[in-house]
């Protein structure tokens, strides 16, 4: 029978991203990751409100938000999402005039 005293504590493996990152503030609007073309810039999609996000990587300064239906997008400096408490784009604005 092993020895109990020399096997390994348990550990937990803690994969959420930093409360203060892009990443947190993307998953808190209700985006999700979608791809990364070069490895470092991301697009995260949230496809019921037909809305992309695209940044550089998670230290960008901007991240740029596009309705995908209209194609009209709007630069937001990082430090301002946060603040942010929606994002309205033509198909989340039809379901809400019912």
């Amino acid at each position: 029978m092993p020895d109990k005293t020399t096997e390994p504590a348990m550990q937990v493996i803690d994969l959420r991203p930093p409360d203060d990152g892009i990443l947190a503030q993307m998953l808190r609007l209700g985006l999700r990751f979608d791809h990364s073309d070069d490895g470092s810039s991301q697009s995260w999609i949230d496809p019921e409100r037909q809305l992309r996000a695209d940044f550089a990587g998670v230290d960008a300064e901007t991240v740029v938000f596009t309705d995908l239906q209209t194609r009209l997008c709007t630069e937001v400096p990082a430090a301002n999402l946060p603040r942010i408490s929606d994002i309205i784009t033509w198909q989340s604005a039809q379901g809400s005039e019912d």
